[in-house]
């Protein structure tokens, strides 16, 4: 059985997610043409939006910051990495019953 083909491109977002802003959009759409005032509404959806880009840009840039404070770090303070595996020496790990010896 073969492995399935890598497709990195391609975004991991399940349809459901799709048609979930399909209808948020379409209610904010069908809200405005129905307003008796619909510049204020997209006064708000436009300040709204912006607020979300705008966190969006600042978690990004603290993403950034510890990242780079992460990375300095591991550069001049070089840990080597501990193994994770007890079978990384090449040695087996300690038994709690040790094995018995060949019967003769």
């Amino acid at each position: 059985m073969e492995a399935p083909e890598s497709r990195p491109l391609l975004p991991r977002i399940s349809m459901r997610w799709y048609f979930v802003i399909v209808v948020i959009v379409a209610f904010l759409v069908s809200v405005i043409f129905k307003s008796s005032n619909p510049q204020a509404w997209v006064v708000t959806l436009v300040l709204v939006l912006g607020a979300i880009v705008l966190f969006g840009a600042a978690s990004a840039l603290c993403f950034l910051v510890a990242y780079v404070f992460g990375s300095v770090k591991q550069i001049v303070f070089y840990v080597p990495p501990k193994a994770a595996s007890p079978f990384a020496t090449d040695t087996l790990p300690p038994q709690v019953i040790p094995p018995e010896s060949a019967r003769d």
